[in-house]
């Protein structure tokens, strides 16, 4: 039986242990080491554990995901996930942590030991440091902002909450690495945005508007003025518009994918832009009835 087939025959239990005692090794010359965290998408305790590390801006980690990685996974001899390994330069490992602590919120003890031994974690895959990994979330992997470096404390503030789904629209654009960095930029506050940019934003809302307020004024007419019903109109009505904009088949496709390589070129980020015009409208016309 793979690697696989046994990790998703069993119940990948969260508080199971975090590994045996291990003396915190002497690194003098604090050389690089590995931090791999062995996890799947469709393991909710694995989901949790990276949720954790990611609620104290803890990323400097490579994550493995078993399902695209078994023979790296047999190789460590992985039978429970989330699993967690140090390792010196050389691939020699300092400790194991199977499972987590749920009883240590931020996994302080984990990320401690880490931090003491002095190693400077670089990413397994590519041996070099950090710009972000792709970890796993309850909306899928988020992509490191795309192999972009920046400082740790960019990184943790791109990697908050309420930055996370716009990291996620960036991405969605599909735009180079400068037209990406330039929009990251932007949302870190170290790159204001020129008049060209805020034209084509200009330009974009407009687009959005009237695409949005169009479904929220038929929301009203197919309502017939109850509240109630115009709320549930309002909010069918805005998402399938939503929907609409980003569907292949739609009419206007070939014209929205015109606006996005535009709006990429100039740094402007379509899908933000559209998701808070999306959300204006909901204030709009659903949430602003009172029932």
């Amino acid at each position: 039986m793979g690697i696989l087939d046994f990790l998703k025959r069993r119940d990948a239990n969260p508080s199971q242990g975090t590994g045996k005692t291990t003396t915190l090794p002497q690194n003098d010359n604090k050389g690089k080491g590995y931090l791999l965290l062995f996890s799947a998408n469709w393991c909710g305790p694995s989901k949790a554990f990276v949720k954790e590390l990611k609620s104290v801006g803890f990323t400097t980690y490579t994550y493995v995901d078993v399902d695209e990685n078994e023979s790296l996974a047999m190789k460590f001899k992985i039978t429970n996930i989330p699993t967690t390994v140090l390792l010196d330069a050389a691939g020699t490992e300092i400790k194991r942590w199977v499972g987590y602590d749920d009883e240590d919120p931020g996994q302080k003890k984990l990320i401690g030991f880490v931090q003491k031994s002095g190693y400077t974690l670089v990413d397994y895959f590519t041996k070099k440091p950090f710009a972000q990994n792709a970890v796993g979330d309850d909306d899928g992997d988020i992509p490191r902002p795309l192999n972009i470096p920046f400082t740790a404390a960019d990184q943790a503030f791109l990697m908050r909450e309420e930055n996370r789904d716009k990291v996620l629209m960036i991405a969605s654009d599909g735009g180079s690495k400068d037209e990406t960095k330039i929009k990251l930029e932007v949302l870190l506050k170290k790159r204001p945005k020129t008049e060209a940019m805020l034209e084509v934003e200009g330009q974009l809302r407009s687009f959005f508007r009237t695409m949005f307020d169009g479904a929220g004024e038929r929301a009203i007419t197919e309502s017939g003025g109850n509240s109630l019903l115009r709320k549930l109109a309002a909010a069918t009505n805005l998402l399938q518009v939503s929907q609409l904009i980003d569907a292949d088949d739609y009419d206007g496709a070939e014209h929205v994918k015109d606006m996005i390589r535009i709006a990429n070129s100039f740094g402007v980020s379509f899908h933000m832009i559209k998701d808070e015009e999306y959300k204006r409208a909901l204030a709009k016309y659903r949430d602003g009835v009172t029932v």
